[in-house]
């Protein structure tokens, strides 16, 4: 799967020269502004993580409501307007942008909520407008390829201390033409690797060349966007020339993607696609989908995906909350379409909604049907609803401090009867397999005297739990009823005959995330037939302590 950045190992602040202090003029610090409704979203969740005991995710919430940044520049383009350019990862969840030119004495020039016109998810490249009464001499681009040992420089804004610095850089190209596929596809195009610095914040930031021409001494020749974490100065930036062609094309509106019929197009080529993942629907959902998908769908939709699916949910949420979400809904669409061949659409807008939006039906095999709204976001079509995921929810509905789920696989446990206490002890151990939230399955032996005589006992057991979570602490009152053998103790092999286990019980758990321990009571009955052509019948009733710990916890829950 496609990886959109790289995580950041150093940081480190650098001396810049003259040109590097102009170069402050035109390249910029880029601040992503999430729209009210997402905000909204996100503080609900996290309270709601609060409340139910998961600091760990709540505090990625937090982080991520605090704000990111990366860098951007200034460009002109061919229709002589002057833009900011920087990746699309900066800005990907934002309604609108902010940037910020550093003055000399340490002041800033700031531009506040600029629409951002156009993304490709493809290069990981987005254009923000620029304000035209701002008089700005943008930087010049160099389109012309470079060369392997080519000097480079790197300007931007990487984060120190949690705060934008200006750091410029130097280094040379290692590979003019790399071809990484999981970056960005060699038929879309090549990346320029080197070893200029770049870190964290770097995003979007230029990869520059001098040139004794341009007034700031260097033009640019590419976007810096990756930076590996195995190798050290082994960074990755977006050809210049790439870049030029998705804004010229954004500018003029003739992407494929800027036209309702064009992106349903691409999305019919990648659902029928066999080597493409789940991870490429997510490029279809739109912002507006994900902050208004309740906590409840969420968990349906990640719950039901594969463990794949559900360790990508998750790694996602933590560094971007959004973005973990949106790889919920993809994987959800993804498994709607994949493997039921090509899609057939039909396309209706409705004139009589002053949003600009396409109500989509997708038919497959000529009967199945599936609605859809489609909005136009960042300059692109997006999925805003699917299947009334959003309609029969509600917007930004937040998770309440109580759930019912069981958030376990394995339970292994062990205990010994309370009552009647008796001389030998009566104790059993055993355990269970969560096959569904309510339901396990398992296996457990015991060790009683029943009527005089000691049995072996060995059931198989079926039990019906209803776990109720108030954060880390969860309550499961359960039912359980076991069949198997009571083995005679000190008797011959074929001492043996077949009976039931019934009852249940209540258990106190302590969710401590990888593992759960636990203490319960339960009442349990035994009853068999030493002979099966006799009307006698044994039974013995029970109170029994267990104590016991839940493994192997579902990953999709564990959000939540």
């Amino acid at each position: 799967m496609k990886k959109l950045f790289y995580k950041v190992l150093f940081l480190f602040l650098f001396v810049t020269s003259v040109n590097a202090q102009s170069l402050k003029d035109v390249v910029c610090i880029v601040k992503s502004n999430l729209s009210e409704k997402t905000t909204t979203f996100l503080t609900n969740y996290r309270d709601s993580l609060k409340k139910q005991g998961y600091s760990k995710y709540a505090s990625s919430i937090d982080s991520y409501l605090k704000g990111s940044f990366g860098s951007g520049f200034v460009y002109e383009a061919s229709n002589g307007k002057k833009y900011i350019i920087t990746n699309r990862h900066v800005v990907s969840d934002a309604e609108t942008a902010t940037v910020q030119f550093e003055k000399n004495d340490g002041t800033y020039d700031e531009y506040k909520d600029l629409k951002i016109i156009a993304v490709d998810d493809d290069l990981d490249v987005a254009l923000i407008e620029f304000p035209s009464t701002v008089r700005k001499t943008a930087i010049p681009v160099k389109t012309s390829s470079v060369n392997d040992g080519d000097d480079v420089w790197t300007a931007g804004f990487p984060g120190l201390a949690g705060k934008p610095a200006w750091q410029f850089g130097k280094g040379s190209v290692t590979n003019s033409s790399a071809r990484i596929e999981e970056l960005v596809s060699p038929e879309v195009s090549v990346v320029i690797q080197h070893s200029a610095q770049i870190d964290g914040g770097n995003s979007g930031g230029p990869l520059l060349v001098k040139n004794s021409s341009s007034a700031y001494g260097y033009s640019v020749v590419g976007i810096n966007t990756w930076k590996a974490l195995n190798r050290e100065n082994t960074n990755f930036a977006i050809p210049i020339n790439a870049v030029v062609s998705f804004v010229n094309e954004a500018i003029s509106k003739k992407n494929s993607n800027s036209s309702i019929t064009g992106r349903l197009n691409n999305f019919n080529a990648s659902i029928s696609n066999k080597d493409e993942t789940f991870g490429r629907m997510a490029s279809y959902i739109s912002n507006d989908m994900v902050s208004s998908i309740s906590s409840k769908t969420f968990l349906k939709i990640t719950d039901g995906a594969s463990k794949d699916a559900q360790e990508v949910i998750l790694a996602n949420f933590v560094v971007d909350p959004l973005a973990g979400i949106r790889y919920a809904l993809a994987s959800y669409v993804w498994n709607v379409f994949r493997n039921k061949g090509n899609l057939l659409p039909y396309t209706t807008s409705n004139p009589d909604s002053e949003d600009n939006f396409y109500n989509v039906t997708f038919v497959v095999n000529e009967k199945n049907q599936y609605t859809s709204k489609w909005i136009e976001e960042q300059g692109i079509w997006k999925l805003a609803d699917f299947n009334g995921l959003v309609s029969e929810d509600g917007a930004s509905v937040g998770v309440t401090g109580v759930s019912i789920s069981n958030p376990y696989s394995f339970n292994i446990y062990g205990g010994a009867a309370c009552y009647p206490f008796e001389t030998p002890l009566s104790f059993t151990v055993g355990f269970d397999i969560v096959t569904e939230d309510l339901l396990s399955l398992g296996f457990f032996y015991s060790s009683d005297e029943i009527a005089g005589q000691g049995y072996n006992i060995l059931n198989a057991k079926a039990k019906l739990m209803i776990p109720v979570n108030f954060g880390k602490f969860i309550l499961i009152p359960y039912g359980f009823y076991g069949f198997g053998t009571f083995l005679e103790k000190d008797g011959s092999a074929f001492d043996f005959t077949f009976g039931s286990n019934y009852g249940g019980g209540i258990e106190f758990v302590y969710d401590m995330d990888s593992f759960a321990p636990y203490v319960g009571v339960q009442y349990c009955g035994k009853s068999f037939k030493p002979d099966p052509f006799e009307d006698l019948k044994y039974s013995k009733n029970s109170v029994d302590v267990l104590i016991g710990i839940k493994l192997g916890k579902n990953s999709g829950l564990s959000l939540w």
